[in-house]
């Protein structure tokens, strides 16, 4: 196996870490809920209720989805989508410095849209196609 077959495989790896790395916040949005719904309340989010749930869901289950491998682009293009909706609210810097976790999940999960999961995944967005056209 050449250089560019091995990068191409296993190199989606590194970045399936970085954007599974969302899992634990996501899953506190839902253990500490009223502190999560009081800080996106600060943070001027409108229905910050609702969208402590939403933005919990998209991070644990696209946290998994990535992580295994499991429809990981679309898992990831989640995951970019609350990144980006986190540099809005509290920006790309936080604190006088770089918000580290916000960019590492980000720019891994573009790189997991773009690269895809590699060999060890689950099942690629093609492969759940055919099984569920197959049902239709």
């Amino acid at each position: 196996m050449d250089l560019k077959e091995t990068v191409k495989s296993k190199g989606p790896i590194p970045p399936r870490l970085g954007a599974a790395f969302v899992i634990l916040p996501g899953a506190m949005k839902f253990i500490d809920y009223a502190g999560w719904v009081a800080d996106f309340e600060e943070l001027g989010i409108p229905l910050a209720s609702v969208m402590v749930l939403v933005v919990g869901v998209v991070q644990v289950t696209g946290g998994f989805s990535v992580l295994v491998g499991l429809a990981g682009r679309i898992g990831a293009l989640g995951l970019a989508g609350v990144m980006v909706g986190v540099f809005l609210t509290e920006g790309v810097f936080l604190n006088g410095g770089l918000n580290y976790p916000a960019v590492l999940v980000f720019v891994s999960s573009v790189l997991v849209i773009v690269a895809g999961t590699g060999e060890y995944s689950v099942a690629d967005e093609r492969e759940l196609y055919e099984t569920v056209r197959g049902y239709v």
